[in-house]
C-alpha cells in the first residue's frame, strides 16, 4: 500500500519504525507528516530505493527486512544506563532534590507575579 504525506495509522507507525531502524530518530505516532517525509527521501537513499517521497510497497519491504540494531532494553540495560548518567545515589537524590527546589522556586515566583500580570 502507498503511504504518503497526510496519511496515518498503523502502516505509517510501521513505516516509522522501519525508517528508525536506519536512525532517523522518528516519534511514532502513525502520522506521516513532514518529518516522515523527509525521513523517506532519506531512507530510499540508504537502502538504494530511489523514488519520491512516498513509501510505497518496495520501500516498505526493503525496511522491513532491515534488522532491528537494537535489541530490547532489559532491567540491567537500564541501570548500565543510568550509573553511566549519575555516578551513585546519593548524587541521583542530590540532582532530584535540586530539581524538585528548582520547580518549586519556578512556580513560588510565577505565584508571586500572577496578580501583577493581571493587574
Amino acid at each position: 500500500m502507498l503511504l504518503k504525506q497526510g496519511d496515518s495509522g498503523e502502516g505509517v507507525r510501521s513505516l516509522q519504525r522501519g525508517l528508525n531502524k536506519l536512525g532517523c530518530i522518528l516519534l511514532i505516532d502513525g502520522s506521516f507528516g513532514p518529518g516522515t517525509r523527509d525521513a523517506v527521501i532519506d531512507g530510499r537513499v540508504a537502502v538504494r530505493k530511489p523514488g519520491p517521497p512516498e513509501a510505497d510497497d518496495a520501500l516498505q519491504q526493503a525496511l522491513a527486512a532491515l534488522p532491528d540494531p537494537f535489541p530490547p532494553l532489559t532491567p540491567a540495560g537500564v541501570t548500565f544506563i543510568a550509573r553511566a548518567e549519575v555516578s551513585g545515589p546519593r548524587e541521583y537524590r542530590e540532582i532530584q532534590e535540586s530539581g524538585l527546589a528548582e520547580h518549586r522556586e519556578r512556580h513560588h515566583d510565577r505565584n508571586r507575579l500572577r496578580p501583577a500580570l493581571r493587574g
